[in-house]
């Protein structure tokens, strides 16, 4: 049997990194992997994913119950990255209800799509049974007047490195984060993905 070096550093930094909520990659691993499949100039697509309404949620249940709804994403996640885009998939925690996917381009709608869908289908159980008729929970907001927030949701912002001119980690995430901000602003769950044309101008899907 030929042994193979290991590199002791490089995994104590990603074992430092990772999430100790969900176990997943954190953002020294995430960073790192988005910049390996930069330099390797294939085309990759990133998902960054965050869960709408989740602070009303972490106030009204409390912070056990919120870790079980991030756990649960995680494993929608992880689940849905194995089924769907194999070993070309990456999934990395970067903290919160904040996540990163990297896939095949071709694959990366579909596999927003099958996230959603799973979440969706689960949110409900996370709620009582009056909650859930009701369709919302009511906390204090910021200038503690009670307010009324919907059930949970997903934005997931695509961007793909096929179909936009990306050469630098910055670029990329300042891009998805744009792309979030626009998916905030659309109730219920959202895949909000950004294309440019042949003419260089910007045509925006939301899902």
């Amino acid at each position: 049997m030929r042994l193979q070096k290991v590199d002791v550093k490089s995994e104590s930094r990603q074992q430092r990194s990772a999430s100790p909520l969900t176990g997943l990659p954190g953002n020294h691993s995430i960073n790192a992997e988005i910049r390996r499949r930069l330099g390797e100039g294939a085309p990759f697509a990133l998902l960054q994913i965050d869960v709408d309404h989740f602070k009303a949620f972490n106030d009204y249940y409390g912070y056990g119950r919120g870790d079980e709804a991030i756990q649960l994403l995680a494993r929608i996640l992880t689940e849905s990255v194995h089924r769907i885009s194999g070993a070309a998939g990456f999934v990395g925690h970067i903290g919160g209800d904040d996540f990163v996917l990297l896939t095949k381009p071709e694959l990366a709608e579909k596999l927003g799509q099958a996230i959603i869908a799973a979440f969706d289908r689960a949110v409900p159980t996370f709620y009582d049974p009056e909650d859930r008729a009701c369709g919302y929970v009511e906390v204090p907001n910021r200038l503690h007047v009670p307010e009324r927030f919907p059930l949970m949701s997903l934005t997931v912002a695509l961007v793909r490195t096929d179909e936009m001119s990306i050469s630098h980690l910055a670029q990329l995430v300042d891009i998805a984060l744009e792309l979030k901000a626009r998916g905030k602003g659309i109730p219920g769950s959202v895949l909000i993905h950004e294309r440019r044309s042949t003419s260089g101008e910007k045509q925006e899907d939301a899902a």
